[in-house]
This record gives structure tokens, sequence and C-alpha cells, in this order.
């Protein structure tokens, strides 16, 4: 917190010194690629540069205003719309592999549809996705993405937890001004179908726009009886009632059926090694579902008071349902000493759940001139609240037998409404308010930029937990209620040394509540703290067709959850950890026809204090990867017989990562993908067809400890706008 300080001084003092007369400064006007009309009240939204491609030059997160990506003194990626397109990406965790730094922590394609993505960042997990600034879980369907903002290190501008390792935003599609639609549809390895529609434009002369969009998905995976099928629905609705005030929603709904399944990654106690399976056992069986209805949405109200200043107000809800059976257990094989059979764990286990939070907040805008310092102040209080989340989990009084990894023979559940056996009935109530401070300075002509940062977070938790071994025991109750908060800090510099080059140096803290987890004696735990410092040099090249940054970074985590000595099952806030790296980026436009976009991140994460367990003080996060590396290339063929068409071309590489004691080493592992496109114009429209071929060396590779990647596979998509 004194490094921030000392620069808030100094900024402080550097005000005072200046003339004391303000000069008020008209917010400017942007304007709409499709309208030849200025688009007013821009400053809490962000687009991509007018020659589009994979590059952008602004970027809302990190600060919540609009601001140029180079002149931010932060470490900020944007991954755009046509990049998104471009690799064909069905999941988030597909997007975020082509990103500095980050590893994936599942196979998406083998995850029950409501789990979140969950991903590493820096050498810290999570699984906190954000949707305009708002805390989200479950999935999100690209077709409904503008872009994906990813902030490295602690941010806090937005609602809920702030994060050690960085944060991911997805900014969704705006309702457009100008009449368009598309259709396309997608058909691949393993009967894979993705069908989608989207349609968007002005209703009459009423100032409302739309953008409407779907999509439905249905396939199978490389696995006995896996199943998926799912339809989104989204749109974004704008209303323009005068000059001064909009009325902006946006909506997305996911309704997915699934047959889940598991990676066949199973290993002997004692054994270190993965126990040879054939790729494509489940242990699920053909008689587990998952079944989930989500919604979230945000309504916001912008208001401009006059040239200066801008006030919003809004609302997210989330609302979720599962109805699921699958099948839990340890991924330990027994051996019988006398037939050689492989068995392993078989519970199956019912899981119905309901959830519903919404975050309100409010935001003031402002932007003035205090000498010759140019101000743009933000001044927001939004809640996160969660009236109710349920969760109830049953199994069966009787136990199943274990299940046979070469003959398996799989029992009914036909009886599974019925089950009595309850394992867990949980009701949670959460409450997080947060009233933050932000300003953006900007002097020497706009050459010096200074941003600094408040946040006041504070949070309330409740869990109340039902256990009982049958249906006619005593149930017994465990609850806590208990508040924390912290006061959060951030600041940063950039100055640009000339028109291609500019310097930055930022301090940052993060703040993680830990209210629904508690102690032995039932008493919440202390929040996640964590502090970082980011610096490095950005640059735009060519003419600003090339952007990209080298910046290196150092984050620590404290009252990381350690296991209790006094108490086993329970735990203590007692351990901390670390991580420093550096990372490298470019993207954009080389010349016309060729765009790329490449990464590389160095990470050397760590626990650097564990009381409990002094042994693993040094130990690397597991599935961290030291280097990692993504490239992807597309070239347009813009001349000559082969004028319409393009190509494609990826990798993907993640460095060896720690595992378990049985799996202690996830081998390094390289993926290559590859695309060749070609676009004609059919009866008046324009048409493209994409080949897709993903995983093309067919690396066989653990994604993590617990995931195996998808074997190679292929896809023909056929997309027309209208």
């Amino acid at each position: 917190m004194k490094p921030l300080r000392t620069l808030s001084i100094t900024f402080l003092a550097l005000i005072l010194r200046l003339d004391a007369h303000a000069q008020a400064s008209p917010l400017p006007a942007a304007r709409d690629p499709g309208s030849d009309t200025p688009v007013e009240l821009t400053p809490f939204e962000v687009r991509d540069s007018a020659g589009g491609g994979f590059g952008a030059d602004s970027v809302i997160s990190g600060t919540g205003l609009n601001t140029s990506l180079k002149a931010l003194p932060m470490p900020v990626e944007v991954i755009t719309s046509e990049f998104i397109q471009d690799i064909g990406a069905t999941e988030l965790s597909t997007i975020l592999e082509y990103g500095a730094g980050l590893a994936q922590n599942q196979n998406e394609n083998e995850t029950l549809p409501y789990v979140a993505t969950n991903y590493s960042i820096r050498g810290f997990s999570t699984n906190r996705v954000y949707y305009d600034g708002f805390r989200t879980d479950g999935r999100l369907s690209p077709l409904f993405m503008d872009r994906v903002e990813i902030i490295r290190g602690p941010s806090s501008t937005f609602t809920g937890p702030i994060e050690p390792g960085g944060t991911v935003n997805v900014i969704p599609k705006r309702a457009a001004k100008r009449r368009s639609a598309s259709a396309s549809i997608a058909l691949g390895s393993w009967d894979r179908l993705v069908s989608e529609f989207s349609l968007a434009g002005p209703v009459g002369t009423t100032g409302v726009s739309y953008r409407l969009g779907a999509t439905y998905a249905n396939g199978r995976a490389p696995a006995d009886f896996f199943q998926n099928e799912s339809l989104s629905l989204g749109t974004s609705i704008e209303w323009r009632i005068s000059d001064k005030t909009r009325v902006v929603l946006d909506a997305e709904s996911r309704n997915a059926s699934q047959t889940p399944t598991t990676s066949p990654i199973y290993t002997l106690a004692g054994t270190p090694g993965i126990v040879p399976v054939r790729r494509s056992f489940n242990r699920m069986g053909p008689e587990s579902f998952s079944d989930i209805v989500q919604i979230r949405g945000i309504l916001r109200v912008i208001h401009r008071i006059n040239d200066n200043w801008l006030f919003r107000v809004g609302c997210f809800a989330r609302w979720q349902e599962v109805d699921q059976l699958q099948v839990t257990g340890a991924n330990t094989v027994a051996i019988n000493a006398t037939t050689g059979a492989r068995t392993v764990p078989f519970t199956p286990e019912t899981l119905t759940a309901n959830s519903f939070w919404y975050s309100p907040q409010a935001s003031l805008l402002g932007t003035f001139e205090y000498g010759k310092i140019t101000h743009k102040v933000l001044l927001s209080h939004d809640q996160n609240l969660t009236p109710w989340q349920y969760n109830r989990r049953t199994q069966r009084t009787t136990a199943f037998s274990r299940l046979d990894l070469d003959n398996p023979s799989y029992p009914s559940f036909s009886d599974f409404r019925s089950w009595g056996r309850l394992t867990n009935d949980t009701e949670i109530v959460y409450i997080q308010r947060r009233t933050s401070l932000s300003n953006i300075a900007t002097a020497l002509g706009g050459r010096l930029t200074l941003v600094q940062g408040f946040t006041r977070g504070d949070s309330y938790g409740k869990t109340v937990t039902n256990t009982a071994v049958t249906t006619t025991a005593e149930r017994r109750l465990q609850a806590t209620a208990d508040a924390s908060g912290a006061d959060v800090w951030s600041g940063g510099i950039s100055y640009e040394m000339n028109r291609t080059y500019s310097a930055y140096f930022s301090y940052s803290e993060s703040y993680v509540p830990q209210n629904n987890l508690f102690d032995f004696e039932g008493k919440v735990f202390a929040p996640l703290m964590g502090s970082g410092y980011n610096y490095g040099i950005k640059y735009s090249l060519l003419q600003d067709r090339l952007m990209g940054a080298v910046q290196g970074y150092t984050v620590k985590r404290e009252n990381v959850l350690q296991p209790d000595p006094d108490h086993p099952g329970s735990s203590i806030p007692s351990g901390n950890d670390a991580s420093q790296g550096f990372e490298f980026r470019i993207v954009g436009r080389v010349n016309k026809a060729w765009q790329v976009s490449a990464n590389y991140g160095y990470v050397d994460a760590k626990v650097t204090s564990d009381p409990t367990r002094p042994q693993n003080v040094g130990l690397v996060p597991v599935n961290t990867p030291r280097d990692q590396a993504s490239l992807w290339n597309r070239y347009a063929i813009t001349s000559g017989p082969l004028k319409n068409f393009s190509a494609g071309f990826g990798i993907v590489y993640m460095g060896d990562r720690r595992g378990t004691a049985t799996l202690p080493l996830l081998e390094a592992y390289t993926r290559i993908d590859a695309s060749v496109q070609y676009r004609a114009r059919l009866a008046g429209y324009n048409t493209s067809f994409v080949l897709g071929l993903n995983n093309l060396n067919d690396s066989n590779n653990l994604v993590s400890q617990t995931s195996l990647a998808d074997p190679r596979s292929i896809r023909l998509t056929i997309r027309t706008n209208f």
C-alpha cells in the first residue's frame, strides 16, 4: 500500500501546483461505424479500431472507462470478435489458450454444462469470468461476444472479488444502427453440429435498435455415451429516449442437456503414472445426465447530465437451475490379485440446485480540466447479492459395486428419485458491497497518463448445511454468518516516449472474500489479500498496424487455506504464495494480407509459506507451466486465381507442469490448428466456407491432471451475411 500512497501524494502535489481554476472540457462523441450520426454517451463503451482485424486500440476493462490501450498503465489484452471467429472458437477456454500466461484447467467438452470456465492466469487458478464488468458463471456463447478483455493482475473496476492473477471480462455484442443478418452451420467430427443466426438493425424511427441471436449445438465426443445438446438465445436492445437518455438491455439464456463424461485418467495407489485405459471409456455410464437452464441479463439507464457529466444506473441478474445425476469416486484403480480384474469406484450422486443473484450498480462519470491536466473520474457503488442458493445431493442407501475398467457393466439408476442417503443439503446467502473511485489524468498533450483507484469492499456470507446418513437419522446443522472487508488501492503511470513506444508502471491490490468457507469453530476465514507490480513497454509499429507489449510483474497472495493440524478435515488461512514473470505480445496486420497474433508467457509461481506443511514451500502450483506460448496467423490471397482464399495456422505450446502425487508430471505439449477459407458471393449474398482442423498433430496431451484434450478433429462452417 505504501507505493501507492507515495504515488498519490506526488500526484496530488502536482495538481495543487498548477492553476487552481478548473476549465470545463466536454466529453467527446464517437462515431458509430454503421451511422453518419455521432453517437453520444460512449465513455462506458468500447469499440474495435476502424480497421477491424485482430488488433484493438482501446479498452474498457481496468478502469471502467474507454481508454487508449497504449496509454493505459496496466497490462490488458484484447481478443477481438474477428479473431474469435477466425480460430473457430466454440468455448471461452479455446479463446483463452491464445492469451499469454494463461492455461486451461479443464476440457470444456468434458465438463458439466453449468460449470464455469476454469483457467490459470499468472499461476493463480480461478473460475471467475465477468460479463461486461459483472461477475457471472456458466458458459457464454462466442456468438454473443464482441470481444474478450484479459486484465492481468488485480483490477478494482468489477463487481465481486478482485483476483490477484487477473480477470477475464467478456464484452457482449450491442444493438446495431444498421440492418444486418447472418446465418451459419458447422458440421464436424463426432457428428457435431452448430448452427447460428443473428439479426440486427433499427426499428423504424422509434429510436429503438436491436440485435437478436440464437445458437443450437448438438454432438458427441470421443467417449462412450456422451451426448450434448444446447440452445442459447441472446439479445441486445437499445432505446434512445432522447439525445441525453437511453436504455440498454443485454440478455442471454442457455438451455443444455448432456449425457456427461470424464477423461479416463486413472492411477494406481503408490505407483506414479497413468494406468492405460481405452480413450472412449466413460465411467459416467449411459443413464447419467446433466440438465441446466440459465438466464442472465443487464439492464442499464444512461443519462447525460450536461456536456461534462454522465450518470448510469443498472442491474445485472442471473438465475440458474440444475438437475443432474453423475458418477463420482476416486480415480484410483484396484487390481484383483486372483482374477487380475481392474476396477474403479462407482458412486452415482444426484444434484438438484437453483440459485439467483443480482448486482445493482450506480456510476457517475465526469471530465474536467484542472490547470493543464485533464481528468476523467468515475465514482461507482454496487452490490453483489445472492438471496438464495440451494444445493441438494443424494446417493443410494446401498452402495453400488465397483466398475470393471475393461468389461464395464453399468447398473440401472431407475430408482434414483427415491434415493434416501442425503450427502449434502446446503443453503447459501451472500452479499458483497463495493464503492470505488477511479481517476484517469492526462497531461503533456496526452503523453503522460496517471491512473488512481480506490475501492472499499465488504461482504457478508451465511451457509446452512444439513447432512444425514439416512433420511431418518438426526441431521447436523452448520451455519456461519460474518462480515469481512478491506480497502483496496491501485495506481499507475504511463509515459508516451514517442509515437512508437510508451513505458508504464502500476501497483494494485487484490481482495477475495471467503465468506462461504469457515474453520472448525464456524468462523469465517479472512479474505484472500494480495498485491502486485506491473511494468513494461507498449509499442505500435507499421503506422499502428501492429501493437503489443513486453511486460514484467510480481504478485503475492496471503491467507491461502491450509489444512488445520489440530482439526483434521478443517482449514486455516495460514498460507502465502507468489508469482513473478514476464509476457510478450504482438498482434495486428503485418500488411494488407497478413494478420498475426503471437504471445509468450513466463511464470515463476510457488508457495512461499505453509506453516502446517513446510515441505510444500517452493512448490509450483498444480498445472502451472513455466513457459506458455501461442501463435495464430491468417494470410489472405488478394490477387490472382486464388484471390478469395485465405489460410490460418496456429500453434499452442504448454510447458511441463506439476501434477499430483500419483501423477507428478504433466508433460509439455504442442498443439497445431489450421484452417482454410473461401469467400464467394452466392445469390447476391457474401458467403464463406471454412474448413477448420483442430489438434492437427493429434497431440494426446493432458489439459490438466484430470482432463485430456480432444483428438484430431475437423469442422466445416458455411456462413452467409444477408
